[in-house]
Order: structure tokens, then sequence, then C-alpha cells
């Protein structure tokens, strides 16, 4: 009688879970109704009233001695542990899908936020280092009157010297030539004619006749614009648009050459 429990008792529960993973049409046979399907198996495999319906009924039956009977009560204890392992690794699987459906969102936005805050500092620290930086440099744009003890003064500008060598030399070739160093300027050309005269240089240049370039007069209004408001112009821009072409040949037009010095974005 112990292995006819056993095999009722466990057919309730392995019923349920093949129909997990095939469907199978239920019959009417009595107590034993096959459930085919996910919800038809997941009401079997949890069905507690046909898992106490097959103790009662042995219980009635009393053909079980009490060594059967203490079989029987550990193979209960057995499968209600292993119907409590799949209810829990069915809701971390299922809390596990829900995070990863709906947590990515959130975690995309801390991120987001995380940058944010991380850019606002860069730029505090970026202004500080420049308000440092400009301390540093008015500060060594004076000279040293008296150093500390042990400091090396030579560096000091001696009487007759120019600290500014390079200006100086400048002032000096003026001097020397005087009056015979007479510049005309037309006081009568307007700013387009200035772009349009430009616009026909660069895309006709005799110093670079191999080189045309063709430039748009709201850019190039823009550039002379910004030479007479600010010392610092940056052009931004895809690579071959003629960013570093546009000053270079600003400078022969006005016969004041630049002078190109090569960078990398890796430099700080």
């Amino acid at each position: 009688m112990f292995t006819d429990f056993v095999r009722d008792f466990l057919e309730v529960f392995f019923k349920g879970l093949l129909g997990f993973f095939y469907s199978e049409p239920g019959h009417a046979d009595g107590f034993f109704d096959y459930y085919g399907g996910f919800f038809g198996a997941f009401r079997q495999l949890f069905s507690i009233d046909r898992y106490t319906s097959v103790v009662k009924n042995y219980q009635n039956m009393k053909q079980m001695g009490t060594g059967e009977w203490i079989g029987a009560w550990v193979l209960v204890i057995v499968v209600i542990l292993a119907l409590l392992a799949i209810v829990v690794v069915g809701l971390y699987y299922l809390i596990r899908f829900f995070k990863r459906l709906f947590g990515s969102r959130v975690l995309n936005q801390d991120l987001v936020d995380e940058i944010a805050n991380l850019k606002g500092q860069i730029v505090k620290l970026t202004r500080e280092k420049d308000r440092i930086l400009g301390l540093k440099i008015g500060y060594q744009g004076y000279d040293v009157l008296e150093g500390n003890e042990g400091e090396d003064t030579s560096s000091q500008k001696k009487e007759g010297e120019s600290r500014f060598y390079k200006l100086t030399e400048v002032d000096n070739t003026y001097a020397e030539e005087g009056s015979q160093r007479h510049t005309e300027f037309n006081n009568e050309v307007t700013l387009e004619e200035i772009c349009d005269t430009f616009r026909n240089y660069a895309a006709n240049n005799p110093q670079r006749p191999w080189r045309k370039l063709y430039y748009e007069p709201k850019i190039i209004r823009l550039f002379f614009a910004s030479l007479a408001t600010t010392r610092l112009i940056i052009l931004q821009g895809i690579s071959g648009t003629g960013k570093t072409s546009l000053p270079e040949c600003i400078g022969h037009f006005i016969d004041n050459p630049t002078t190109i010095a090569s960078v990398q974005p890796s430099w700080r």
C-alpha cells in the first residue's frame, strides 16, 4: 500500500511539472483529471486539495502501518519543500526580469545625472584653474624689486635693457625709418567691400594659386567681426571645411603671414 500511496501522491506533483513542457487534452477519468498547458500545469502542481485528498483516502482505508505512515509523511514534507523551492526560484527570476525591463531606465537616469554633476564640477575646476593661472601670469609680469634671501636675481632687468625685446626691435625699426615710411590707408572702404575683396582673394590666391578656397560671405563677415571684438577665436567644424585655411589666407591677405602651431587632442 505504501508504494500505491507514493505513486498516487507523486502523480499529482509530476503531472503538474510535465504540464510546463507539453500540453495534452484533459480527460475526465475521475479524481485525477489532467490539466494541460502552462496554467493548467500550475494549477495541478499547487493543487493542495488533491494532495490532501490522497492522504485522506489512504487514511480512511486503514491499510498502512506506522512505519509506512512515517515514510508517507516524509514524502509529503519533501514535496512541500520542493513546491516552496519552485515558488522561490520563480519569484527570483520574475524579479530579475522586471529589474532588467525597468531597472535599466533608472540606472541610465542615474548615470546621466552623475555625468551632469561631473561636468559642472569640471567647469568649476576649469574656472578656478584659469583664475589661478591668470594670477600667476599677472604676478610674473612685474619685476621683482627685492628678492628673498638666497634668491637668484640674475634674471632682473639691467639698466638699458628691455624686457620685451621683440617689441623693442619693432620700435627701433620704425624709428630708423622715421618719416620715410608712409602707409596709405583707404579710409573709405566698407566692411562689406573688405569681405568681398577677401572672398575673391581666397578663391584666387596669387601666392598659392594651387589652393582655391571658397567661403560664404556670412562666414567671412563673422570672422572679421570676431577679430574686432575678441583676441581668441575658436573655429569649430568637421575636418576639411577650411578652419585652418581661413586664418592662414587672411594672414596672406593683410600681408602678415600666420604661424600654424600643430597640436594634439591629448594635450592639456
